[in-house]
């Protein structure tokens, strides 16, 4: 709660006549609302100054930058996170066009067109980058990507490649020559990604990355053992776990995906979203395995750790624990 004196200005300053004061009071009350985590205020606010200033680059940065807050945490607004991420873009993209072309904004833009599947937009953005800093090679990458998901391997391996050996230091380079030798067939892709991983080894990504494409050449016990070796806080414990129980899943043993899930979630369950995640996927990798029992006592401890999960009551009917009365287990 706020309320000791340092609130943000209301968010009907947008409605005051034209004027670069009226201007200047939204602006500053669209950054106090947002620092203050009053996102749907914060967007009434952006959107007012918005409509009444459409030609302001400014007033249009703003506005991405609540829709961006706004999809990050929800809002009163019934609107789906991929709108959000498409309406935020395009908002980037107003404001680029009215001469805000900094590199976080740009970065930022072309990031969230790809996110909104729409990367042949975000295309030029990492071109434009590239030629402003030759010697900015994320932007490189990241238009390598790019036209990889555009089904333009060979030009993106290409600018890997180029990448990769201007930088050799750079993990990013060595990890995105290895996704996209990977992806091309070429096995030799993983001696890149280990390179990555040798080059930071602590940072999970690569790590997680390379397991990755060591189950789909299936070599899970790989990477299993690699995974395994890793602490939990190295990082979100879901992300290793999903991907240990999806090897276990593909070697046919769903009862070590569970177990997997389970100690994870014992471990580190400490009432988050993330340990009614983990409960609900040990429900069903018990399930998977026939164990009805286990899945049962998994799924009450989902039910306590994320009640309000709507997973939550079809794991109930594949439980065979629904009730008449649509009581959930306690």
């Amino acid at each position: 709660m706020s309320g000791c004196g340092d609130s943000p200005e209301p968010p009907d300053v947008a409605a005051a006549p034209d004027s670069v004061e009226a201007r200047e009071q939204a602006v500053r009350a669209i950054d106090r609302l947002l620092e203050a985590r009053r996102i749907d205020e914060a967007a009434r606010v952006a959107e007012r100054l918005a409509e009444r200033h459409p030609e302001d680059a400014g007033a249009a940065l703003r506005l991405g930058r609540v829709r961006l807050a706004q999809r990050s945490v929800g809002g009163d607004r019934p609107r789906s996170r991929d709108e959000l991420c498409s309406d935020a873009a395009d908002a980037l993209l107003d404001a680029i066009a009215g001469g805000i072309e900094d590199r976080e904004t740009l970065v930022l833009a072309a990031t969230l067109l790809e996110a909104a599947d729409r990367v042949g937009e975000a295309e030029p953005i990492w071109r434009l980058l590239t030629e402003r800093s030759l010697g900015d090679p994320e932007a490189s990458l990241r238009l390598a990507l790019n036209l990889e998901s555009d089904d333009r391997r060979s030009e993106a391996l290409e600018i890997a490649l180029d990448v990769r050996v201007r930088h050799p230091d750079l993990p990013f380079a060595a990890a995105t020559l290895g996704e996209l030798r990977l992806a091309g067939g070429d096995e030799g892709g993983l001696e890149d990604l280990a390179a990555a991983v040798e080059l930071d080894p602590g940072n999970p990504a690569w790590r997680i990355r390379q397991a990755v494409w060591l189950r789909r050449l299936g070599r899970c016990e790989e990477a299993i053992t690699r995974l395994a070796a890793m602490p939990l806080d190295a990082a979100p414990p879901p992300t290793i776990t999903r991907e240990i129980a999806a090897c276990w899943r593909r070697l046919g043993r769903p009862a070590k995906a569970a177990e997997a899930w389970e100690r994870v979630a014992a471990t580190r369950g400490d009432g988050t979203a993330w340990s009614g995640e983990a409960w609900r996927e040990a429900t069903r990798c018990h399930l998977d395995a026939g164990d009805r029992e286990a899945a049962s006592r998994c799924l009450r401890l989902a039910a306590i750790a994320d009640p309000g999960h709507p997973a939550l009551a079809e794991l109930e009917r594949l439980s065979g624990l629904a009730s008449s009365s649509g009581k959930r287990p306690g």
